[in-house]
C-alpha cells in the first residue's frame, strides 16, 4: 500500500504546485455557486488601508520578494557580502558607475558613516577592552623605497603597546570618551549584567527623514561631537507645515568627509563593552581632524591632464578619409589628419574621449559595439579596432577607497570586534591611512545586519617632524611654508636651482598593489581568514569562502544592488524591476541546489547498491534479489519525496515572502514610533500600520488557502523518512545474508577443516568464517560445536574452543535480548520462504534484533519464547516457557495419551467463514482436524492400541452475517487451548512416544490457528490505518450510514470494499467513530458531496498485508482526485470565510 501513498502524494504535490503558481500570479480562490463545488479564481483584491497614505495603495503581496537565504556549496561554506569601490578627484559634479561624485565627496562620506543616531550597547563585563589604533607614525626618509616592510608589534593594536593608545589606559580612554561617550543611563541597569542583550537607543536620539531607512540623522540633544558642521546639515522640522514638517536636508554620503561622518555615526556604530565605539583608525583620534585629512587629500591629489588618442591613419585610410570630411568631425582630429605622417603612430590631445567615441561610432566601418574588458589605461582592446585607434582617457587621482563587509551575527561582540581588528592589521602594516567602524542593526533594517565600513587612502601618509624640515633646509629647499605636524603629502617646497619648480620631497609613493586586480582577492581572503578563526573559536558551524560562487561550485547569477532609494521603495510595498530580477535569480539558484541534492541522492543510491552487488558477487541471485531491489527502490523514492517537499517549501516561502518581509519591516517602524513620537509623524505611523495590517490579512488568507498544500510537504517528509527506514532494514537483511553462508550457493564453499596436521592458517580461516556467518553454536559436556558449518572432531583443540567460547557468549547475549523483546513484537512476526526453507522473520524492528532472531530462532530458548507468546496461560501452568520444542510436544502428546486428564467437549459443526477468513483458519491437511466435526476423535497413526478418546476443542462460532473480530478470535483460541490439562506424574519418556508414533497434530493445529488469528488482526489494523490516512486527506469521504461509519462519496472502490468487510466489528467501529468525530467538518453533510463513481476494483487487487512490494506509475493528475480536492477545499474555505 506504500505505492498508493506515494502515488497520491505525487498527485497532491502537482496540485499544490499549481496552487502556488496561481498565488504568485495574484489569483485568489473564490467560492462559486457551482453545484460541484469547483473553485474559481479571480484577480487579487485591492488592499484597503485606513491611514492617510495607505487608503489608495495596492500592495502586490503575491509578487515574491528576495528573502534571507545563504547558498552553500558541498562543503557547507557560504559567501559573504564584501563591496570594494573608490572615487576619483573631480572638479564638478558627475556620475561615475551609477554613483554621484562631486568635490568634497571623500570628506562627506567619511563623516557620514560616523554619524550618531541609534547606538547598540552591550554589557560592560561581557568582553575585555579593545585596543585603539595609534595615529600614523612619522614617514621614513625620502630615499626609503620600501613601502611594504613588516612593522614591529608595537606599531600594531596591542593594548598599551608603545606608539599606540589602549582603551584600558587613561590616555587611550580619554580621547575616545571625549568624543564618543554615550548617555550614562544606557550603560547601567540590566545592561550591566554579563551577557545582556543588545538594544537600541530610544527615539529621543533620532531625527528621521520621511520613510527612507538610511536617512537617520543626528538629533540635536544627542550630538557628542563638535556640532558645527553637523548642525549645518540638519534643518529642524517646522511645526504646522503639513508634509514639509518631516523633511530634513540630506547629508551627502558621497563626499569624502561626509562618508567619514557616515561610517562613524552613532546610530550604527557598535559600542564596545566599556562604552566606547568600535572604531579603528590610524589617522587621528579627533573626528574633525580626520575630516580635514580627506579635504587635504582631495586638494593635493593629481588632476587630469586631458584625454588623448593615438592611431596610424594608413592602417585604415578609407575610414579616416570619410571621417574627416564629415561636417560634425572634431576640429582637432581634422587638424591632426592634415599635419601628421600617416605612416607613423600619432598620439595627440582631444577635447573629450567620450565625444570622440560617439562621433566615430556613427561612421561606417567602426565596430566596437560588443562588450569587452578595458585594459589598465582604459585602452580599447577589441581586435577589430586595436590596429588603427586607441584612446587614453585622462584620469584624476583616486582620493578614497571604500569597503563594506558583513559580520557574522552568530558571533558575540568580542568575536565581531576581533574580526575587524585583525582585518585592519593589513592596512596598518602597509601604513595606509584608514578609518574602520562597526555598525549595529537598528529598527530600520534586519536584526542580523551587523556590518563594517572601512575607508582608506592608497598613499602612505605621516605628519612631518622638525628633523625632516631641518634636513630639507640643508638641501637648499624653501622651508618657509612648512610646519611641524603637517601631512607629508602637503609639504610643498621650491628648491633653489635653475628650474625653481615646486616639489613635494616628503610625499610618499602610492602602494601600487592596491590598483591591481589581485588586491581585492587579497582583502577577501584576509577577511575570510579572520572570520573563520572566530567562527571556529566560538563553535559556529558556518564557514565563509572568499571565492566567487562559480569557483565555490555554487550556480547562481549575481544580484543587482538595489541602493537606498529602491530598498526604501520595496519596504513601502512597491515592487521594483530590480527586486523582481533579484528574486527570480535567487529562486533559480535555490531550485538548482534542490535539484542537485536529488541528483546526489540518486548517485548515492546507485553507488550503495553497486557496492552491495559487488559484495554478493559469486552468490546466487535468489539469495538477495528481494532486499536488493527493495533497498534501491526505497532510496530512490525517498529522494523523490525529499525533492517534492523541498520544492513545495520553496514555493511556500516565495508565496509569503513579500507579506512576511513587509510585516517585519513596517511593524518595527511602528514600534519605534510608538516608543517615542519624535521618531516619526502620525501619518507615517498610520501608513506603516496599514501595510502591517494588510500583510497580516494576506498571510491569514494564505494560512487557510494553502493549508493542504503545506500538509502535502509535511507528508512527503514523513513518508521519505519511512522509506529510508525501510531501506535501512533492507540493508540490514543484506548484511545478514552476505555474512551468512549461502543455503543453495552457486559454488559450494569448502570450509577448511583444521586438524593436528593442518597448518594454523586454515584454522584461522575457519574461525573467521564462523565469526562472519555467526551460526548457532551449541554447548554440551564435551564443549562447543557448530552444526551448520563443516566442523571436524578436532574442535576440541584449546584454541578453537576458546574462540568458540567467545562467540557463544556473544550469541547468548543476542538470544537473551531476543527473548526479552519478543513479546513486545509478537505482531511483527512473519514467515518467508528463503532459499527453499521456511523461516520466521521479524519485520519493522531494529536491524540488530531482526538479524539475531533470524540466526538463532532454532535455539531452544527462542523456541520456548515463541511458544510462550502463542500460549501464555499454558506456558505459565506447565512451566514450558523455557522448554525446547521437543519437550513441549512431549507434554501435549502425553495429554493425548491420558484420557482421564482431558476435557472432552462436543460442539456442533462450525459454520462456514467468509472467503479469505475461512481459508486462513483451516488447518493443514497433515494436522489434526481441529475446527472440524466434534464427532471425529484424534488418534495416533499406525498404532490402534494407543488410540486416544480426546476430542478436539470446539470450533470458532462465527455468524455468517457478522464480520470477523480478529482480536476476539485470538483470545478464544488461546482460552480453548488452555483448557487442555495434564498430570505431570503420567508423562512418558521420549522413546515411548517415538515407538508409539504419536502425531502432534493437535499442537500444530492450535499453534497455526492462533498464529493466523494474529496475522488477521495485523491485516485489520493495516486496513483501518489505510482508511485513517485516506480520511485525513479526504475528511468528507468518511460518512455515517445506517448507524455505521463507512466510506462514501468519491472514496476508491477498493478501499470501500476493504472497509465494508471489516466495518461491522465493534472494535473497528469504535476506532472509526473516534476518527469520524475528529475529522468531521461542521456544516458539511453527505448530501453536499458530489456523486462520483469510482472504477470497480476486484477484491484480489486489495493487498493490505504486503506493503513492501509496489509499483510507482508516473500518472498525471487524476480528474477524480482533482475533483475531490476542489470540493474539500471549497468547504474549508467557506467555513473559514464564515468564521472571519
Amino acid at each position: 500500500m506504500t505505492e498508493d501513498r506515494i502515488t497520491k502524494l505525487k498527485l497532491r504535490a502537482q496540485l499544490a504546485d499549481r496552487n502556488y503558481a496561481m498565488s504568485r500570479e495574484g489569483r485568489e480562490p473564490e467560492i462559486t455557486d457551482d453545484a460541484l463545488g469547483i473553485i474559481g479564481w479571480r484577480s487579487q483584491r485591492e488592499v484597503k488601508g485606513t491611514g492617510e497614505l495607505g487608503s489608495k495603495e495596492r500592495i502586490q503581496f503575491h509578487v515574491p520578494m528576495t528573502r534571507e537565504h545563504r547558498l552553500a556549496n558541498a562543503e557547507g561554506a557560504t559567501s559573504f557580502h564584501f563591496a570594494h569601490s573608490f572615487i576619483n578627484k573631480v572638479s564638478a559634479e558627475q556620475m561615475e558607475d551609477g554613483r554621484r561624485n562631486r568635490p568634497g565627496a571623500a570628506r562627506a562620506h567619511a563623516r557620514y558613516v560616523e554619524r550618531e543616531t541609534a547606538v547598540a550597547i552591550q554589557a560592560l563585563a561581557d568582553d575585555p577592552a579593545i585596543a585603539a589604533s595609534p595615529s600614523v607614525e612619522p614617514a621614513p626618509s625620502a630615499g626609503n623605497e620600501e613601502y611594504e616592510r613588516e612593522t614591529d608589534k608595537k606599531d600594531g593594536f596591542a593594548a598599551g603597546g608603545a606608539g599606540g593608545r589602549s582603551e584600558g589606559t587613561d590616555a587611550g580612554r580619554s580621547f575616545l570618551q571625549r568624543d564618543f561617550e554615550i548617555p550614562r543611563d544606557f550603560a547601567s541597569g540590566d545592561d550591566a549584567e554579563s551577557g545582556a542583550d543588545l538594544r537600541l537607543l530610544s527615539g529621543f536620539e533620532l531625527v528621521r527623514r520621511g520613510r527612507q531607512p538610511e536617512l537617520l540623522l543626528h538629533a540635536v540633544a544627542s550630538l557628542s561631537m563638535d556640532a558645527g558642521e553637523v548642525l549645518s546639515a540638519v534643518r529642524q522640522p517646522r511645526p504646522g507645515k503639513g508634509s514639509n514638517a518631516s523633511k530634513t536636508d540630506r547629508v551627502n554620503t558621497q563626499s569624502p568627509s561626509g562618508h567619514d561622518r557616515y561610517i562613524v555615526r552613532g546610530g550604527a556604530v557598535a559600542i564596545q563593552p566599556d562604552g566606547d565605539r568600535v572604531l579603528f583608525t590610524n589617522i587621528d583620534a579627533d573626528p574633525d581632524k580626520r575630516a580635514e585629512f580627506w579635504t587635504l587629500v582631495e586638494k593635493h591629489e593629481r588632476s587630469s591632464q586631458g584625454d588623448e588618442m593615438s592611431c596610424r591613419f594608413n592602417d585604415n585610410a578609407a575610414f579616416w578619409r570619410e571621417a574627416v570630411i564629415q561636417p560634425n568631425c572634431p576640429q582637432l582630429l581634422r587638424d591632426q589628419y592634415k599635419c601628421v605622417d600617416h605612416d607613423k603612430i600619432a598620439r595627440f590631445k582631444i577635447d573629450s574621449g567620450k565625444e570622440m567615441r560617439a562621433f566615430l561610432k556613427q561612421q561606417d566601418g567602426w565596430n566596437v559595439d560588443r562588450k569587452r574588458r578595458r585594459a589598465k589605461d582604459d585602452e580599447v582592446t577589441s581586435p577589430d579596432t586595436e590596429a588603427f585607434v586607441k584612446f587614453h582617457d585622462g584620469r584624476d587621482g583616486r582620493v578614497q577607497y571604500r569597503i563594506v563587509g558583513e559580520l557574522p551575527d552568530e558571533l558575540p561582540m568580542t568575536g565581531k570586534v576581533q574580526i575587524l581588528q585583525g582585518f585592519c592589521e593589513e592596512f596598518h602594516r602597509l601604513r595606509l591611512p584608514f578609518v574602520a567602524v562597526m555598525h549595529a542593526p537598528d529598527h530600520t533594517n534586519n536584526e542580523k545586519n551587523w556590518h563594517f565600513h572601512l575607508v582608506y587612502y592608497d598613499r602612505p601618509c605621516a605628519r612631518i617632524t622638525a628633523a625632516q624640515i631641518s634636513e630639507l633646509g640643508r638641501n637648499e629647499h624653501d622651508i618657509s611654508g612648512l610646519e611641524v605636524g603637517m601631512w607629508d603629502f602637503t609639504a610643498a617646497t621650491v628648491k633653489k636651482d635653475r628650474a625653481n619648480r615646486e616639489r613635494w620631497p616628503l610625499r610618499q609613493k602610492k602602494v601600487t598593489t592596491v590598483s591591481t586586480q589581485a588586491w581585492l582577492m587579497r582583502l577577501r581572503r584576509s577577511f575570510a581568514k579572520h572570520t573563520n578563526v572566530q567562527l571556529t573559536k566560538y563553535g559556529v558551524a558556518r564557514r565563509v569562502d572568499p571565492r566567487r560562487h562559480e569557483d565555490m561550485g555554487i550556480i547562481a547569477d549575481p544580484q543587482e544592488h538595489l541602493g537606498t532609494r529602491q530598498a526604501a521603495t520595496e519596504a513601502r510595498g512597491t515592487v521594483t524591476a530590480a527586486g523582481r530580477r533579484n528574486e527570480a535569480r535567487q529562486s533559480q539558484a535555490i531550485m538548482g541546489q534542490i535539484e542537485e541534492a536529488r541528483a546526489n541522492a540518486y548517485a548515492d543510491a546507485t553507488r550503495r547498491t553497486s557496492e552491495w552487488k559487488r559484495r554478493f558477487a559469486g552468490r546466487s541471485a535468489s539469495d538477495n534479489a528481494e532486499p536488493m531491489v527493495e533497498f534501491e527502490r526505497n532510496l530512490i523514492a525517498a529522494a523523490d519525496l525529499d525533492y517534492l517537499a523541498a520544492s513545495l517549501r520553496h514555493s511556500d516561502d516565495r508565496a509569503t515572502s513579500r507579506a512576511a518581509n513587509l510585516r517585519r519591516i513596517n511593524s518595527q517602524l511602528v514600534r519605534a514610533i510608538d516608543a517615542d513620537a519624535s521618531a516619526g509623524l502620525p501619518r507615517e505611523r498610520r501608513y506603516r500600520a496599514d501595510i502591517t495590517a494588510a500583510a497580516d490579512r494576506y498571510l491569514d488568507f494564505l494560512n487557510v488557502a494553502l493549508r493542504d498544500d503545506r500538509q502535502t510537504a509535511s507528508d512527503c517528509i514523513t513518508e521519505a523518512k519511512f522509506l529510508r527506514g525501510n531501506a535501512q532494514r533492507a540493508e540490514g537483511r543484506l548484511a545478514d545474508l552476505v555474512n551468512a553462508p549461502a543455503i543453495n550457493p552457486a559454488v559450494p564453499i569448502a570450509a577448511a577443516i583444521p586438524s593436528a596436521a593442518a597448518p594454523a592458517g586454515q584454522v584461522e580461516k575457519w574461525l573467521q568464517l564462523v565469526g562472519k556467518a555467526r551460526p548457532l553454536i551449541l554447548k554440551d559436556d564435551t564443549g562447543f560445536s557448530v552444526n551448520e558449518i563443516n566442523a571436524p572432531i578436532e574442535l576440541a583443540a584449546a584454541k578453537v574452543q576458546a574462540e568458540l567460547g567467545i562467540l557463544y557468549r556473544r550469541q547468548q547475549e543476542d538470544i537473551a535480548n531476543v527473548v526479552r523483546q519478543l513479546p513486545a513484537h509478537r505482531l511483527l512476526l512473519s514467515t518467508r520462504n528463503i532459499g527453499g526453507r521456511s523461516r520466521r522473520t521479524l519485520v519493522d524492528v531494529a536491524p540488530e534484533l531482526a538479524s539475531a532472531f533470524y540466526r538463532y530462532q532454532d535455539s531452544p530458548e527462542i523456541e520456548a519464547a515463541l511458544h510462550a507468546v502463542f500460549y501464555p496461560e499454558q506456558a505459565h501452568r506447565s512451566g514450558v516457557g523455557s522448554m525446547p520444542r521437543s519437550s513441549i510436544i512431549n507434554v501435549l502428546a502425553a495429554q493425548e495419551r491420558t484420557p482421564s486428564t482431558l476435557v472432552s467437549e462436543t460442539t456442533p459443526p462450525a459454520p462456514k467463514l467468509p472467503t479469505d477468513a475461512s481459508a486462513a483458519f483451516d488447518p493443514p491437511p497433515s494436522a489434526s482436524p481441529v475446527g472440524g466435526s466434534a464427532e471425529r476423535p484424534i488418534r495416533a497413526r499406525d498404532n490402534p492400541p494407543v488410540r486416544s478418546e480426546v476430542r478436539a476443542p470446539e470450533s470458532i462460532q462465527t455468524a455468517p452475517q457478522k464480520s470477523l473480530d480478529p482480536a476476539q478470535v485470538a483470545r478464544d483460541l488461546v482460552a480453548r487451548s488452555a483448557r487442555l490439562t495434564f498430570d505431570p506424574n503420567n508423562l512418558i519418556d521420549r522413546e515411548s512416544l517415538v515407538a508409539a508414533k504419536v502425531a502432534p497434530g493437535m499442537v500444530v493445529a492450535l499453534q497455526r490457528n492462533a498464529y493466523l488469528a494474529v496475522r488477521v488482526g495485523v491485516q485489520v489494523d493495516r486496513a483501518v490505518e489505510q482508511v485513517r490516512n485516506h480520511a485525513k486527506l479526504n475528511p468528507l469521504n468518511l460518512i455515517e450510514k445506517d448507524g455505521l461509519i463507512t466510506l462514501g462519496g468519491e472514496a476508491p472502490a477498493a478501499l470501500v470494499e476493504l472497509l465494508r468487510f471489516h466495518s461491522a466489528a465493534p472494535a473497528v467501529q469504535e476506532r472509526l467513530k473516534t476518527l469520524y468525530d475528529d475529522l468531521k467538518l461542521p456544516g458539511v453533510s453527505e448530501q453536499s458531496l458530489p456523486a462520483v463513481s469510482s472504477p470497480a476494483v476486484e477484491p484480489e487487487q486489495i493487498n493490505a498485508v504486503q506493503p513492501q512490494e509496489r509499483v510507482e506509475p508516473e500518472a498525471p493528475i487524476s480528474k477524480d482526485i482533482l475533483h475531490g480536492e476542489a470540493a474539500r477545499r471549497a468547504a474549508q474555505i467557506a467555513a473559514w470565510q464564515r468564521g472571519r
